[in-house]
């Protein structure tokens, strides 16, 4: 390692006399030397996370699978370190070249056709794209200073070339994509895939600050543009007089020329007209509009070339731009099967498509307020893949949309202003519905085929107009009506049922205590015993459940208790008639509990017999007088083939659950209180996957909360003290019932403040 290090310094004391192409060995080492001890790391920790995994699993299926992929990535290791640095090597090869198409997915464009070639992935491929295209951008977002001053100098090392974010031969979209390679050949299970892409973040992507900052310092030290100021309004190199879309989303973009195109500009505004006064105006709106405003008049106006004003692009022109790459989406390739792209990406295609279609466009800029709604539409859809509200799935899904939603976007400024905008109800009911969604209960596909036959039709679209947006909506809802339909028929049931139960476990209480109370400290023999706490606590739990508790035929089945425990002492004296009349009562009340003839004479015959023998007794010896303690130990003698339950034990001693111990009065407890029928929860199980469930009903009786699945059926139920302590110990999540829009742009806002306090 030693002699390593000293080979990088002796090569670098010389590299100021060579020629410039010779400092990119030096670079690939000091990158190689940097990003050996992460790979290592991360390497460690994901051992160690399918272990836990494999240790936690809820099945024996699932804990192979985890085992299984631990094995073959254990086995792989070294082969995918070193396919990973040999694609890395291949980048630098193909920067010194100056082809800097690295990888074979890369969109590509057709001089013939004048479009962009969208790469094509597989179906299966779709979770694991997303979860690239997410890394790419977060580590662009996290680590833009250090990119930008490497994309900077890079371009210099590159004669001058102008790179685009993925030409940088260590940027974060060549560091995933060579590991996405290196990876490739294991054929992991998607889940498997996502948990490795997560801790290659946690362990990887997330510390390359260092590894970065390593070479920017070796680059300013070998002259290579010592000095970057760094501007974060302005990504724009300063000799460029040509728009570049700044390579952050959250960069300010450029000002805009209020001498060209007035009237566009005053449509496209973001600031509130009398078109949206009519309407509901959204408040998040107006605060971003007015940070973009004020970032605007904050940054120097880059639109000019010595005080001429540099022509606008003008409206119509992004538009094309964008059809044509809507087209060639639909067209070329299958939506379902497409990449989903980043908004730096459809930032740039689209500027690479407005230049195919006018080469005069690369002498243009964009409109400062169409920029602003690029980005606005970019940090919308931001919003929508790390949205934890949304099922994976669905994210994908609705993340497609996302050419289509920026077309309409930049046409029309309403669709942020108004909350009554078409196409922004139109997302919102469709993330409102998707919810509670999993592939479990949408067997058949029926509703995440809805939501992509949907994408169809907007893709498909020339136009978006209020009547194209109503007749989707419309379709949408007859579709979720006839959904919730099935499922509130369901949700019906599984309430009847779990009501049944509660009732049925409400007389069992009732019955337990009161022949408890009348039974303790009695004489009577184990056979009378026997038969009120076994055969007969059946029928006095059938008439609670049938009368009441009040009525004439409940209390004619208690006064068979009191005559029984009468008869079994032998100081009471009792007539033939009475223990006649005793026998009857006694089969006419079995009869309800389905015992057959058979059943009946022999526990009729038992019955008379003992009470017979107890008064025709000269001594009291053979009486068992039974105690309290021994009322309470009396499982081993219910009748279990007429299913009689441990009512008993459950009434005199509960079990308690540690989490109903006690009752904690804080905020928590308020929120489940306040919760309403309808709200979806997510449960995390400690030893199965998250649940996502409906509270559907709360008992009158027990006061338990049940929940059920998207299709009704029952998942859970539980007390108000398990579902505050789940909140207080962050195992139970309650899922936001916001709008989609309200809840992006409110917290787009958030973020723009709190960048905009920093910098002051």
């Amino acid at each position: 390692m030693i002699e390593k290090k000293d080979k990088i310094v002796s090569l670098e004391s010389k590299l100021k006399s060579n020629n410039i192409g010779d400092l990119l060995p030096v670079i690939y080492s000091q990158f190689s030397k940097d990003m050996k001890p992460l790979i290592v790391s991360f390497f460690e920790q994901l051992d160690d996370s399918l272990f836990d995994h494999a240790e936690k699993a809820s099945s024996n299926n699932k804990q192979s699978l985890y085992f299984e992929s631990m094995r073959m990535i254990r086995k792989s290791r070294k082969p995918i370190f070193l396919e990973f640095f040999k694609g890395i090597r291949n980048t630098f090869q193909l920067y010194k070249k100056g082809e800097y198409d690295y990888f074979s997915s890369e969109a590509k464009f057709d001089k013939q056709t004048k479009s962009l070639k969208l790469s094509l992935v597989d179906e299966k491929e779709l979770d694991e794209s997303l979860a690239k295209t997410n890394l790419i951008n977060k580590s662009e977002m996290a680590f833009h200073e250090n990119i930008f001053a490497l994309l900077k100098r890079f371009s210099v090392l590159a004669s001058g070339t102008k790179l685009k974010s993925n030409h940088n031969p260590i940027g974060p979209y060549v560091i995933v994509n060579s590991f996405a390679n290196s990876i490739r050949n294991l054929e992991l299970d998607i889940h498997i895939n996502l948990i490795v892409y997560k801790l290659f973040e946690r362990n990887v992507m997330s510390q390359l600050n260092r590894v970065y900052n390593n070479i920017n310092d070796f680059l300013a030290r070998q002259g290579i543009i010592p000095e970057i100021q760094y501007n974060i309004g302005n990504n724009h190199s300063s000799t460029s007089q040509s728009s570049h879309f700044n390579t952050q989303t959250s960069a300010p973009p450029v000002e805009e020329l209020d001498t060209q195109h007035a009237s566009e500009n005053n449509q496209q505004s973001f600031e509130s007209d009398s078109a949206t006064s009519q309407n509901i105006s959204d408040e998040n709106y107006q605060l971003i509009s007015n940070l973009f405003k004020q970032n605007e008049n904050n940054t120097p106006n880059q639109n000019t070339n010595n005080g001429v004003p540099i022509a606008n692009i003008d409206l119509n022109s992004m538009l094309n731009a964008l059809s044509i790459l809507q087209t060639d989406l639909i067209n070329k390739t299958k939506i379902e099967n497409s990449d989903n792209k980043s908004p730096t990406q459809i930032k740039q295609e689209l500027l690479d498509q407005l230049h195919a279609l006018d080469e005069n466009s690369k002498e243009k800029v964009v409109r400062k307020k169409d920029e602003d709604t690029i980005d606005l539409v970019g940090m919308l859809f931001q919003f929508i893949v790390d949205d934890r509200d949304l099922p994976a799935e669905i994210q994908v899904i609705l993340a497609r949309l996302q050419i289509p939603y920026l077309k309409i976007a930049l046409e029309d400024k309403n669709l942020f202003a108004d909350k009554t905008h078409p196409a922004r109800v139109l997302l919102d009911k469709l993330s409102r519905a998707s919810v509670g969604w999993t592939p479990e209960n949408d067997v058949k596909n029926k509703f995440s085929d809805k939501l992509t036959e949907i994408t169809y039709r907007i893709f498909d679209a020339e136009t978006y107009g209020k009547d194209f947006f109503d007749s989707i909506i419309n379709d949408f809802d007859k579709f979720i009506a006839k959904q919730k339909k099935r499922s509130e028929v369901l949700q019906k049931r599984t309430q009847e049922k779990s009501l049944g139960q509660d009732k049925i476990q409400q007389a069992k209480e009732y019955t337990a205590k009161l022949l408890v109370s009348k039974m303790t400290q009695k004489h009577m023999p184990k056979l009378v015993r026997d038969i009120l706490l076994g055969e007969w606590s059946s029928v006095l739990v059938l008439i609670f459940l049938r009368y009441g508790v009040d009525s004439k035929e409940f209390k004619e089945k208690v006064d068979f208790v009191d005559k029984v425990i009468q008869f079994s002492d032998p100081v009471k004296s009792i007539t033939i008639e009475d223990l006649q009349q005793m026998s009857e009562n006694f089969k006419t009340g079995l009869k309800l509990v389905a015992f057959n003839a058979k059943e009946l004479m022999d526990k009729q015959h038992q019955l008379v017999e003992c009470i017979n023998e107890i008064h025709d007794l000269e001594s009291e010896s053979s009486i068992e007088i039974i105690p309290p303690e021994e009322v309470l130990k009396l499982s081993e003698i219910r009748n279990k083939k007429h299913d009689i339950v441990d009512f008993i034990e459950e009434i005199i001693e509960p079990v308690v659950d540690e989490e109903e111990a006690e009752t904690v009065e804080d905020d928590y407890l308020q929120i489940i209180k306040d919760l309403k029928v309808g709200t979806w929860l997510e449960f995390n199980q400690q030893d199965s996957d998250t649940i996502r469930a409906k509270l559907s009903w709360i008992s009158p009786i027990t006061g338990k909360y049940l929940f059920v699945n998207s299709r009704g059926l029952k998942i859970t139920d539980k007390t108000i003290n398990s579902l505050a302590k789940g909140l207080r110990e962050k195992n139970i999540r309650i899922l936001q019932q916001v709008a989609l829009f309200d809840r992006a742009l409110s917290s787009i806002a958030t973020k723009m403040q709190n960048k905009d306090e920093q910098k002051d």
